[in-house]
């Protein structure tokens, strides 16, 4: 009975972890096909550079101090809040399998941003592989870049320059032959195509010149996987068998025990 109930219990684990693990499998993970396409070379971005007002007023309040019992008077206060953002507009774009080597990945599509002052030469990027690249969002623009500014401060006068690129690949840990210590042994690094870098477009924060504005909403929608029919089909069946043995199972073992009360009452008696 006891290498039975062991039987059992093996076959249900067994049974459970399969379930779960298909149910937490991406369909698109299961049989990955590499795309016999090259990755191709995305196009120049299109993008914007705008002033966005998102500064605010408290209103003035009054209370009474529970203490005291005294008035107590708040002034309104104005919170500045102004910012520069760097919105593209989105590019059409499918994602696919792709073989690189001895490594298979699915590619993306990502942006990347550098920013100068308008009377250098001097360019820096915004981001690299350690720094993760704004990836294209599922509605009609991205929000690839915004650098909180002050137009009656320190910033005003200021002119930027800001240039994007566009990148169709995959981030992912890359094989460094001269690295002199384990760190530096498997960096991230990008595979894949990039765009030449984009026209460059120039904005003066003047002060004063902030007018409340909205941008885009480039947050994508968060999306749930879908389960094709044949793997709702399996679940349920995997479902059911497994309630099935969980029956049969505490059947055997209130019946085992019920032999054993038997056997324990002929003895007493």
């Amino acid at each position: 009975m006891g290498n039975i109930r062991k039987s059992l219990s093996s076959i249900l684990v067994l049974i459970l972890a399969l379930s779960i693990s298909i149910a937490f499998t991406p369909a698109f993970a299961q049989t990955p096909t590499p795309s016999p396409v090259p990755i191709p070379t995305p196009s120049i971005p299109q993008f914007t550079v705008k002033f966005v007002n998102s500064s605010y007023v408290i209103p003035a309040s009054s209370s009474i101090n529970p203490y005291t019992s005294q008035n107590i008077t708040s002034p309104s206060q104005y919170i500045e809040n102004d910012s520069v953002q760097v919105i593209v507009n989105n590019q059409p774009f499918t994602p696919q399998w792709v073989q690189e080597g001895s490594s298979t990945f699915i590619d993306s599509l990502f942006y990347n941003v550098r920013m100068k002052g308008h009377f250098t030469d001097n360019w820096t990027e915004l981001y690299n592989p350690n720094v993760d690249y704004p990836i294209q969002s599922n509605s009609n623009y991205t929000l690839v870049y915004s650098l909180n500014v002050d137009s009656n401060g320190a910033f005003s006068g200021y002119q930027l320059d800001f240039q994007v690129q566009a990148l169709i690949g995959a981030v992912h840990r890359g094989y460094n032959a001269s690295a002199t210590n384990q760190l530096e042994m498997y960096p991230y690094v990008f595979t894949g195509e990039t765009s030449d870098w984009s026209n460059t477009q120039t904005i003066t924060i003047t002060e004063g010149s902030i007018s409340p504005s909205s941008s885009p909403n480039p947050t994508p929608t968060p999306t749930v996987p879908e389960f094709s029919s044949w793997t709702i089909q399996l679940l349920l069946t995997i479902i059911l068998a497994s309630a099935s043995l969980l029956v049969y199972h505490k059947n055997q073992k209130q019946t085992h025990r019920k032999n054993n009360a038997e056997i324990g009452n002929r003895i007493l008696d």
